[in-house]
């Protein structure tokens, strides 16, 4: 558990600490929506939130941007009340060490979420274009977490911690970043026009992703492959291991409040 956690939520001790001899005020604070359905309107979403913003500031609710850390992640911290959930009741493959919540498809509390680099800008754009990128999602839960680390992401460069074990027996689903500039008229889509604050709409891509199903250990669930994400879990001697694979849709709206 010690291992997981120190590679999911570094940038919560990174930007609470001293940065470059003094305290940082550079991390951007952050409105959460989390939307009950996919972005495809259809589709209900299997990460559900409490009904209301999740705004930075609020009671039991810490959300930026983390600048002062260097990792540019969008992280979300809940705590006194505020509650998000996440549903696994889609399975995809499991193994023997799934534990046994997972298996019976719970639906669990989850209280941090983290989208890896969403303040990541494409070659050639800026912060005020509108613009589309792929990323990495992570998840802290009671016990291991759950995460998305396709190794095809744009936004970085180099392999994510636990990225092979997380990958089998299928590929995790890439995370779409749709970037919005405050107060565009003119873009791309509609999705950007009008909003008053710069915006992120941030989903699991939908298309199949690819299956080894020659692994052995496995047993696979008639379900399409989309919204691909792994269980991750504490195994022997402080080692990382994969506890299954989980269809995993949502859709976030997340604003700055500068």
């Amino acid at each position: 558990m010690r291992n997981i956690l120190l590679t999911l939520i570094p940038t919560l001790l990174a930007a609470s600490s001293a940065h470059g001899g003094g305290k940082c005020n550079l991390d951007q604070p952050l409105q959460w929506v989390i939307n009950p359905m996919y972005v495809d309107g259809v589709s209900p979403s299997a990460i559900q939130g409490d009904g209301s913003p999740y705004v930075n500031g609020q009671s039991g609710v810490s959300t930026v941007i983390q600048v002062c850390s260097g990792t540019y992640d969008a992280t979300l911290l809940l705590s006194s009340g505020r509650t998000m959930t996440f549903s696994f009741a889609s399975p995809l493959a499991t193994n023997s060490n799934t534990p046994a919540w997972a298996l019976s498809g719970s639906t669990i509390s989850v209280g941090f979420i983290n989208v890896r680099n969403m303040a990541y800008v494409p070659p050639g754009s800026s912060r005020s274009d509108e613009y589309t990128f792929t990323t990495r999602f992570g998840s802290t839960l009671s016990s291991g977490n759950f995460s998305m680390l396709n190794p095809s992401a744009s936004a970085f460069t180099s392999p994510a911690p636990n990225q092979a074990i997380a990958n089998a027996p299928y590929d995790d689903s890439l995370v779409v970043v749709h970037h919005c500039p405050a107060g565009a008229n003119t873009g791309i889509s509609t999705a950007c026009l009008n909003l008053a604050h710069e915006t992120w709409f941030v989903y699991p891509d939908s298309a199949p992703t690819t299956v080894d199903g020659s692994q052995s250990g496995w047993t696979f669930y008639s379900r399409a492959f989309t919204q691909v994400g792994t269980l991750l879990a504490s195994g022997q001697k402080n080692t990382t291991v994969s506890a299954g694979e989980f269809s995993m849709p949502f859709y976030f709206t997340i604003s700055s409040l500068e």
